[in-house]
């Protein structure tokens, strides 16, 4: 079993695109046609690490592709962006500007090639609703007409691709069954359509391979509760699954998942029950040698959760030869 899901949307979606003809099945539709014809895509490549800033880690993913362009002995960087937030929080085409950069700066220090390859960048909103956003970096800059001209060859510029789930109905997304089944799985998720006929589809889950069904469950599992889904209705959906082969599975994760939350909700009481052992026994020890402690040091010790802390501070109360000693620690 993988480990419990942290950031769901990011494990899903690089899930989704781990094997490279799923990810060519994506790219295919969002790139230009010519560019497309160029590439050999049975050489397509996903490259380790990411380039996005620590700031935008929860609601950010990106995925970066080789893509070797036929018969030249070259490749282009095929550049992915999974935008996952409820509000748009900056334009697109700088933080793209800023990533793509590093990616050059990365290759130059691993490749003795002096020469940079393209990068194609792919931006994939999951939103509820359309965002207006420019695709064309230029638009950024404010330039008085009478130099707009003379400016031009001053000012960088790049396109991106840029495809909104929450523009595109169901049946319209396209590629793989892998691709399909988590591009609408995606696009529910944001209108709290998990549920619906269009994602449980049971043609597409007996078409992808088994390591993204279970994916594609223990996702499910982990939305309940959080996008409208409650247990009922999902345990409702799992038994109207006709395939008695899929149900079991998915029946078999949902479970897993359940033991999994109560294991680490176990774990964490376990901790919290030390934690205010913990600072109990430091009031004990200043009631018995000061007398009573201040409601105001109490709510302090209290915001304390870190069990090494609370431990240093007990020595300070048995060692300490006033109160006041013990609150300046």
């Amino acid at each position: 079993m993988d480990e419990p899901i942290h950031q769901p949307h990011d494990k899903f979606i690089k899930k989704a695109l781990s094997d490279p003809a799923d990810a060519a099945s994506f790219f295919q539709q969002r790139i230009p046609p010519e560019i497309v014809a160029a590439i050999d895509w049975s050489g397509l490549r996903l490259e380790a690490g990411t380039f996005i800033d620590s700031r935008f880690r929860d609601f950010e993913t990106d995925l970066l592709f080789c893509a070797p362009i036929a018969g030249s002995g070259r490749s282009c960087w095929i550049y992915l962006l999974f935008e996952h937030l409820s509000e748009l929080r900056e334009q697109p085409a700088l933080k793209l500007l800023r990533y793509m950069v590093r990616i050059w700066e990365q290759c130059r220090t691993t490749d003795a090639q002096t020469e940079l390859a393209p990068i194609i960048p792919v931006v994939l909103a999951q939103n509820a609703r359309e965002w207006k956003v420019g695709t064309q970096f230029s638009e950024e800059f404010r330039i008085p007409d009478a130099l707009r001209e003379e400016l031009a060859a001053f000012i960088p510029d790049f396109r991106f691709e840029w495809m909104q789930l929450a523009c595109v109905p169901y049946h319209e997304l396209k590629g793989t069954p892998v691709l399909k089944l988590a591009l609408r799985t995606l696009k529910a998720e944001w209108v709290g359509e998990l549920l619906k006929e269009e994602v449980w589809d049971e043609e597409l889950m007996a078409a992808v391979r088994q390591p993204f069904l279970e994916a594609f469950f223990r996702y499910m599992v982990s939305e309940i509760g959080s996008t409208g889904i409650d247990k009922t209705a999902f345990d409702r959906r799992v038994k109207s699954i006709r395939n008695s082969k899929i149900q079991t599975q998915a029946m078999t994760i949902a479970e897993e998942y359940r033991q999994e939350g109560r294991q680490i909700g176990w774990q964490e009481g376990r901790q919290e029950g030390k934690i205010e052992m913990q600072r109990l026994a430091i009031f004990d020890i200043l009631e018995v040698r000061f007398g009573e402690v201040p409601e105001g040091l109490r709510e302090a010790i209290c915001q304390i959760s870190d069990l090494d802390h609370l431990r240093g501070l007990q020595r300070q109360a048995v060692k300490c030869s006033a109160l006041n000693d013990f609150l300046q620690s």
